[in-house]
């Protein structure tokens, strides 16, 4: 039961964060959390990093600060 109110916690993290970056679909979210694994991760990833992840640099710019700035929320 604990795990499956996880997963449905964690989905409207992801949904309610990286949906709202132009560029990033169901694809480009497949790629960074199989990089990464999570979105705590993701946030507190390098640029650099973020680059590796094989999405278009401009993408990467955007996941990047919007990242930062949910984190300093």
């Amino acid at each position: 039961g604990i795990t499956y109110h996880r997963k449905l916690r964690s989905k409207k993290t992801i949904r309610s964060v990286l949906d709202q970056i132009p560029g990033i679909g169901l694809a480009r979210k497949k790629i960074l959390f199989n990089k990464f694994g999570s979105l705590v991760k993701m946030s507190e990833a390098k640029f650099e990093e973020l680059l590796e992840s094989d999405i278009p640099r401009e993408v990467a710019e955007r996941v990047y600060q919007k990242l930062k700035e949910e984190k300093n929320l």
